[in-house]
């Protein structure tokens, strides 16, 4: 099936969510207002209220896709129980780092604004970090279990690794 193309208004939306984006990260989301975002695209703020409602609207677009994927990709990952637990830690890593890879900002922006999202956003948010972290935790100590890895503490294996992995949102250009 063939994708269909962004409209103007997809790709407007998109440029609002990038400026947000970098605004956010710059100045926080508490230091951002709705007149620096608009500022920002080129629009009025009355313009601006056509595609979003708020800047909460814009910080809800920006984590809540990209939190739930990344919990999506690691059931994904361990659901297929054939995989040895070296390739399904690959293949963890994989998808995880590039996830962020694909959507740096958007990451940057969940991890720096998580706490100003709506209480039921938030605790969906961290749902999808802590499946993350206890899907890696799972391959790493089945990995160790099997004699495959060295014996580690799979808890603090399982965050560094998610670290490394969310840093390239910072780093990797």
């Amino acid at each position: 099936m063939a994708k269909s193309r962004p409209t103007r208004s997809d790709i407007q939306r998109q440029a609002i969510l990038d400026a947000a984006s970098l605004l956010f990260i710059e100045k926080g989301f508490g230091g951002t207002n709705f007149n620096d975002i608009a500022d920002a695209v080129g629009m009025t703020r009355t313009a601006l209220y056509y595609y979003f409602r708020s800047k909460e609207a814009m910080l809800e677009s920006l984590t809540t896709a990209v939190t739930k994927r990344a919990g999506d990709l690691i059931a994904e990952v361990i659901q297929q129980e054939d995989l040895s637990p070296d390739e399904a830690l690959r293949q963890l890593i994989l998808h995880h780092a590039g996830l962020v890879l694909q959507h740096p900002l958007q990451f940057r922006v969940a991890e720096r604004s998580e706490s100003s999202l709506p209480e039921e956003l938030r605790k969906e948010a961290q749902a999808s970090r802590r499946a993350v972290r206890r899907g890696f935790v799972a391959v790493i100590e089945r990995g160790i279990a099997e004699g495959m890895f060295r014996t580690v503490d799979a808890d603090i294996a399982a965050f560094s690794i998610i670290g490394m992995c969310n840093w390239c949102a910072w780093w990797f250009d």
